[in-house]
C-alpha cells in the first residue's frame, strides 16, 4: 500500500494486522481514528505499537470517539504526556 492509501477490509482479523503493520512501518508520522477503543486485547497491543512508534520518534496523532473511552481518561491522559504521541477526543 502507498502512503495516503486507503483500502476497505472486509476480514476482521486482516485488518487489526494491517494496522499493527502500519504502526510498526511508520517512519514520520502516523495518523489514527477510532469509533471505539477497546481496553482489551486487541486495544493493548495496538496501543503499544503506536507507543513503540512514538519513542521511535514517529509523530502519531489519534482520534477516538468520547463515546467509549469512559474510564479510559487517566490511562489516556498518560499516553498523551509523550512528546510524540497526542490524543484527542472528539463528540
Amino acid at each position: 500500500q502507498r502512503a495516503g492509501e486507503v483500502r476497505l477490509r472486509d476480514v476482521a482479523e486482516d485488518a487489526f494486522v494491517l494496522r499493527m503493520r502500519t504502526a510498526q512501518l511508520a517512519g514520520r508520522s502516523l495518523d489514527v481514528q477510532y469509533y471505539m477503543w477497546h481496553d482489551d486485547l486487541t486495544g493493548r497491543l495496538i496501543a503499544g505499537e503506536l507507543l513503540a512508534a512514538a519513542e521511535r520518534g514517529v509523530r502519531v496523532r489519534v482520534l477516538v470517539d468520547d463515546l467509549y473511552v469512559q474510564g479510559l481518561e487517566t490511562p489516556l491522559a498518560n499516553v498523551d504526556a509523550h512528546p510524540n504521541l497526542e490524543i484527542r477526543v472528539y463528540n
